[in-house]
């Protein structure tokens, strides 16, 4: 039984060899082949083809690369612009409802209220800025509109009326629902 074994590792490595023997013949006739019927100059001219084919795939990629990249950082500035006036609206909507929290105050003075003047130029700004970028102007418009009803009613008599702060709190609910459905 040990003669069986030792002889089948022994064809196998004859079978291995004829393999490889055969390949190396397959492989000098295909050569021989290629050097009969081929010039050097033709062989080149086949090198100089592929070379031309992978220079101008190259080109082809560089391009596409370069456009792939303008859409890429076209779509970025577009994102940074978004949330830059997603942060400026948010911080819109919170300087509204600072103003309502101190319209809501009946027992403090309005006039000489540093807090309430500084929300006030706040929120001026943030309109003014959000206007330049074209985020929803007509509630920009109302919110100036009521800036006025605020100004008029603390210059009148140092509190703002109930009909301003039931506008304030319209408008303030509006930019609250622009903001969320322009920025779902």
């Amino acid at each position: 039984m040990p003669n069986i074994v030792i002889e089948s590792e022994q064809i196998h490595m004859f079978l291995k060899k004829m393999f490889l023997a055969a390949f190396i013949f397959v492989s000098g006739f295909v050569g021989l082949l290629i050097g009969l019927f081929y010039s050097s100059s033709t062989i080149d001219i086949w090198f100089n083809r592929a070379q031309v084919i992978t220079s101008v795939l190259a080109s082809i990629a560089t391009i596409l690369g370069v456009a792939l990249a303008y859409f890429a950082l076209d779509a970025w500035k577009s994102q940074l612009r978004g949330s830059h006036i997603y942060n400026q609206s948010s911080e819109l909507l919170d300087a509204l409802l600072t103003t309502l929290t101190i319209a809501f105050d009946k027992d403090s003075s309005i006039i000489g209220n540093q807090n309430f003047g500084e929300i006030g130029l706040r929120i001026t700004r943030l309109s003014l800025e959000l206007r330049l970028k074209q985020f929803e102007p007509e509630i920009l418009t109302k919110i100036s509109d009521v800036q006025s009803m605020i100004r008029e009613d603390v210059k009148d008599c140092d509190f703002i009326s109930d009909k301003t702060i039931s506008t304030l709190l319209t408008i303030t609910n509006e930019l609250a629902r622009n903001i969320n459905n322009h920025f779902k």
